[in-house]
């Protein structure tokens, strides 16, 4: 909709202070990129551009009346528009977290920062709402139900499956945003929740309002402050974890400003992620923008504040082990398993101390690299899975 000389100037004036991408290369129309990474404090953040590389549905997908990326049909088939040559991050983008995953220079966690989650995390989208009659409009306008929104990145899903098998094999948590509904989800390739936990902040002023809304009752439910928490499957099919969402509502009034308007009823605010780079744990809440949250007694939405922790965001259960790796000379080191017989990586991870027992999902042969990133590495071939952890015995690696 606009020259490629307006969308270069509008990115170099939003992106110049971000570390130089990984890859320069301009893409079409000489449009440049930006993605890259970025540690700071213990923590390193890679910084996606999932909407400029991701397929847009027409030309893709049959025509339809209406909006292109909204489906309504409450008959909705999501194999209808799983789409595998339908790009999400695309290839340039996977092998840039292919090898951000390993890298951890300056990092004991991850993070990664995208426009919006991998999940079609909301069942319904309603008008504007504004002003003294906002908790009336809320009542009466519940928005329309959606059965699927392309515009979310649960489409296409097999782009998404690619980017959490990337994302999760460094063992790192995902924000992002755009979604007028803060929800906290753990997301699911083959099994549910065996990938990494993402969490998408309120908007801060929130004119478009969603909600979290199943019609259905979750196989698997959690417990919790909110109702219809646990496993379910999004619009797209696509297995995901509700553990925390904040939706609108018209009784929650937390302030009223002298012209009328009420704050709160939109579930308008502001996210907190904290970073525990010692106990390896990530704590994510939701806040009110009316809220200050360094006032005794300030309390955030309910469901808020939820604690996950590293291993959380690879929890794929283990089908297997290999020896005990203990490391004398230094404490904390990285360590990286990779599929001898595939050459696959199947996560990079700098540990606790100096004692890990690997875990894999496959009986077979790995070969293990311990190294100090920076410093000396040292790489054990040859080391058989086992599936019971007391038959895998230990390895000794000396620097």
């Amino acid at each position: 909709f606009f020259s490629p000389d307006y969308v270069r100037g509008v990115e170099a004036a939003q992106t110049w202070h971000l570390p130089d991408p990984y890859d320069p290369t301009p893409i079409a129309q000489g449009i440049g990129v930006y993605y890259t990474d970025l540690t700071v404090g213990g923590v390193s953040f890679a910084i996606i551009e999932d909407r400029k590389f991701k397929t847009g549905p027409r030309g893709l997908l049959p025509p339809k009346e209406g909006r292109s990326d909204h489906y309504n049909d409450p008959d909705f088939d999501p194999a209808s528009v799983d789409i595998p040559e339908a790009r999400l991050l695309g290839e340039r983008q996977l092998a840039f977290l292919r090898d951000w995953a390993q890298d951890w220079t300056g990092a004991s966690m991850k993070a990664v920062l995208s426009q919006t989650v991998f999940a079609n995390a909301q069942h319904r989208s309603g008008p504007g709402v504004w002003g003294g009659g906002t908790a009336v409009d809320l009542r009466t306008k519940r928005g329309e139900r959606l059965s699927a929104d392309l515009d979310s990145n649960g489409w296409p899903q097999s782009g998404r499956n690619r980017a959490l098998i990337e994302i999760r094999k460094g063992f790192a948590t995902m924000l992002g945003g755009d979604q007028h509904l803060a929800t906290l989800v753990h997301h699911g390739v083959n099994e549910f929740r065996d990938s990494g936990v993402s969490f998408v902040s309120p908007s801060i002023v929130n004119y478009y309002v969603r909600w979290w809304d199943p019609l259905e009752d979750s196989p698997n439910p959690i417990e919790g402050a909110l109702p219809d928490l646990g496993d379910y499957r999004d619009g797209f099919g696509n297995k995901i974890t509700m553990l925390g969402y904040v939706n609108p509502d018209p009784d929650r009034i937390v302030m009223t400003s002298p012209d009328g308007n009420h704050w709160g009823p939109r579930a308008e605010g502001y996210g907190l992620v904290r970073f525990d780079t010692d106990a390896r744990t990530i704590t994510y809440e939701v806040w009110p923008r009316m809220v200050d949250v360094t006032r005794a007694g300030a309390e955030p939405y309910a469901g808020f504040p939820v604690t996950m922790t590293q291993m959380d965001q690879y929890a794929r259960q283990p089908r297997a082990f290999l020896p005990e790796i203990v490391v004398e000379g230094m404490t904390d080191p990285v360590i990286s398993v990779v599929n001898e017989r595939t050459g696959e990586i199947v996560y990079t991870l700098r540990i606790e101390g100096d004692r890990f027992r690997p875990h894999v999902f496959a009986e077979g042969v790995y070969r293990v690299t311990v190294s100090g990133q920076p410093g000396p590495e040292r790489v054990l071939g040859g080391l058989e899975a086992s599936g019971d952890p007391g038959d895998a015995g230990s390895v000794r690696v000396a620097f």
